[in-house]
């Protein structure tokens, strides 16, 4: 197993940060969530959506501005030597288990809306078991 150019330890605790700054959004606080994707994009304009997800249906919700700034916390500490860092990140948090999962977007052609479908997006960032 390869070990992380980065400093692992730090990188897990901005992630729980923004975890817990994405979970405690007023945002969220009327649904009975099961699962939240949120989509934060760091390459020229800073921007986030995201959705909520419940037993049955999703709403397009984005928590407040802190998230990015947290973010970009989150990009200094996982920049890897020698590399670009990512442009966008795709968390995703599943309510009964707690779990945070996080995945980078190097080139900045992930998760993109379409405007004549964004259920689509909305569907396929729904995490597992969620």
């Amino acid at each position: 197993m390869t070990q992380p150019i980065f400093d692992q330890a730090r990188a897990d605790e901005v992630l729980n940060q923004i975890g817990h700054e994405i979970v405690s959004s007023p945002k969220y606080a009327e649904y009975d969530w099961v699962a939240i994707s949120l989509v934060i994009n760091l390459d020229e304009q800073r921007s986030q959506f995201g959705y909520v997800y419940t037993r049955d249906d999703w709403e397009a919700r984005t928590p407040g501005p802190v998230t990015l700034g947290i973010a970009e916390e989150l990009r200094e500490v996982t920049q890897v030597p020698g590399k670009d860092p990512w442009k966008k990140a795709l968390i995703t948090i599943v309510r009964a288990t707690g779990k945070i999962d996080i995945d980078f977007d190097y080139e900045g052609d992930r998760w993109i809306v379409s405007a004549a479908h964004p259920d689509l997006l909305a569907k396929e960032l729904r995490p597992n078991g969620a």
